[in-house]
């Protein structure tokens, strides 16, 4: 008798603006041609996801779920049980959700663990942060703090926005945050290269030999990750009071 196939769940959190819906349009266009995958959007954002899919010849069904955030509010949490049902009995091989800005991933993970049962698993959850918004929102928005600390997987967008030396150091500090993450990827003008990689990302590197790694299971809160160290004479992450930009290029 053939196996039962599970739909893998990919939550896909980070501020609205940071380029999830990038993310989810370049992963539209890499399914291999037997697997049908499908999209929940819970943010409404600059680019469509339903428009991305529609000329695609294969099958990437799209729902758009705007009834509030999905793990803050009472009306969101039953209209995710309620569509996920739908979309779970045609059995897609991959769900990506996509959740609103607010979301914090233990919570909504939970969620979805407590409303799919044994019909999916929940896959490592992904992260999309830009250097901009990362220095508006870092140690100021507790939702926005739990998006860095819980993924697991990192797709930085938006990199073209600032200059090379700047997306380094940005991407240094993710580097740095502790648990380690699977998987750090950069995206520019919307492009994410090799963006079929978060799906099934490596487990990551031990930090030293016999030492187990942290990796979290998705959902798990994580240890909040330690201020970062000057790398490269950068400046610390900013205060509230603080003027001017963490990754921003300094001219005289």
């Amino acid at each position: 008798m053939a196996s039962r196939r599970r739909t893998q769940i990919h939550c896909v959190v980070g501020p609205l603006g940071a380029g999830k819906s990038s993310l989810i349009k370049a992963l539209a266009s890499c399914p291999r041609d037997e697997d049908d995958w499908a999209a929940l959007i819970n943010e409404v954002g600059d680019i469509s996801v339903a428009d991305a899919a529609a000329g695609m010849k294969k099958s990437f069904a799209v729902r758009d779920l705007l009834a509030g955030c999905l793990c803050c509010t009472a009306t969101g949490q039953v209209a995710l049980k309620i569509t996920l049902a739908q979309i779970l009995r045609k059995k897609p091989s991959h769900l990506f959700l996509e959740a609103s800005g607010q979301a914090k991933p233990a919570e909504l993970a939970q969620i979805l663990r407590q409303q799919v049962g044994s019909s999916a698993k929940l896959g490592p959850i992904i992260g999309v942060l830009s250097p901009r918004l990362h220095e508006q929102l870092w140690g100021k928005s507790e939702a926005y703090n739990a998006q860095v600390e819980n993924a697991e997987v990192l797709v930085l967008g938006r990199m073209d926005e600032v200059t090379k030396n700047e997306a380094d150091r940005f991407e240094a500090w993710c580097r740095e945050l502790v648990p380690p993450k699977r998987l750090i990827l950069r995206a520019s003008h919307g492009v994410v290269p090799d963006a079929s990689q978060v799906l099934y990302p490596p487990l990551p590197v031990l930090p030293d030999e016999g030492t187990a790694p942290q990796v979290p299971v998705p959902g798990d809160a994580a240890p909040v990750p330690p201020m970062p160290s000057p790398i490269d004479s950068m400046p610390p992450v900013p205060v509230p009071t603080q003027r001017g930009s963490a990754f921003q290029e300094q001219h005289p």
